[in-house]
């Protein structure tokens, strides 16, 4: 008996198969729904003291736009437009957090926010502790993050009475937060290698920099380990060197599971090491490790069903002859 083979085209190749996968694996909406709630909260909290109030009255000649703000040719409002601004995203924020007509609120929490946060910068020195906010709000304000732990789903479930299936919209956004994360700390790791070169770990420069830091005019660090660690050429040296490695590995997170339970944490361990020893602190970087825990599976207490169930079909097919 003759069979048909089936045309090649019509396989994919194992490695755009494990990339869908990676991507678009069934997962239930809470993990994305938790994810949700804490980061917006994290940013309501950080940003509700906070005002842009004043930026509008600063003279213009101490005005050197970004090529963002160019680029569009946004204005710099007055300051009575930035405090409407201001309440705008601040209500957005909390109706992002609680998920009350949640694809409305995160699209104008990434739409104004992304004017707020970058109007400052348009006055002096740029950082990059706040490119991610961005990027996150941005992932989030295309998904379908509201679909769990929030108001709107509490409602739709009381009318419908259903629970969103599992499915790879709950899946992509918190994979783009991972990649845009890794994508940050190799750029981050790239630029030492290429500007610095192997003076920028093999040279002083660590232990001047932390000197310095601990003797700047807005105060010294929280800890003066600092200048102890600058007293040892070797200990500085290897400090300087580990942190590019760790910013190097970054993306490796992304594809062993095993370094993914690990690795985010050694970053933010360094992140927070920084900050004691530098008094340089990524506290808004470090709002987006929440999509690092696995929320919906520690605030549940079970895995997901159906992507065990497809791993073991996935294993029992890999172990077949073909």
């Amino acid at each position: 008996m003759t069979t048909i083979a089936e045309p090649f085209e019509a396989r994919p190749p194992p490695l755009a198969q494990r990339w869908r996968r990676w991507w678009f694996d069934p997962d239930p909406p809470d993990n994305l729904g938790i994810c949700r709630v804490l980061f917006y909260g994290l940013l309501l909290a950080y940003y509700l003291p906070v005002s842009q109030v004043g930026w509008g009255s600063v003279p213009d000649s101490f005005r050197n736009p970004i090529w963002l703000f160019e680029r569009l040719h946004l204005p710099i409002l007055p300051d009575s437009g930035l405090g409407v601004l201001v309440v705008v995203w601040k209500l957005s924020l909390f109706l992002s957090c609680v998920g009350l007509l949640t694809r409305i609120g995160t699209a104008v929490a990434f739409f104004v926010g992304f004017y707020l946060i970058g109007l400052q910068y348009n006055f002096g020195k740029t950082d990059h502790m706040t490119a991610i906010v961005v990027w996150t709000m941005g992932i989030m304000a295309l998904s379908w993050c509201g679909d769990a732990w929030s108001v709107d789903a509490a409602l739709r479930r009381r009318k419908t009475g259903t629970r969103p299936a599992p499915s790879g919209e709950y899946r992509w956004p918190v994979r783009a937060v991972w990649l845009v994360m890794a994508t940050v700390f190799f750029a981050a790791g790239m630029a030492k290698v290429i500007q610095g070169g192997p003076a920028w770990a093999y040279s002083d420069h660590m232990a001047i920099s932390l000197v310095q830091r601990y003797y700047d005019v807005n105060g010294p660090p929280p800890l003066d380990w600092g200048l102890r660690v600058a007293r040892h050429p070797c200990l500085a040296r290897t400090l300087a060197g580990g942190s590019v490695l760790l910013e190097l590995s970054a993306p490796l997170a992304l594809f062993s599971r095993r370094l993914r339970r690990v690795l985010p944490w050694i970053l933010l361990t360094m992140q927070i090491g920084i900050g004691l020893l530098m008094d340089v602190w990524f506290t808004r970087f470090m709002f987006a490790y929440v999509f690092w825990v696995p929320c919906g599976r520690l605030v549940t207490g079970k895995k997901n069903a159906t992507t065990e169930t497809q791993r073991t079909q996935r294993r029992a097919e890999a172990a077949a002859p073909l």
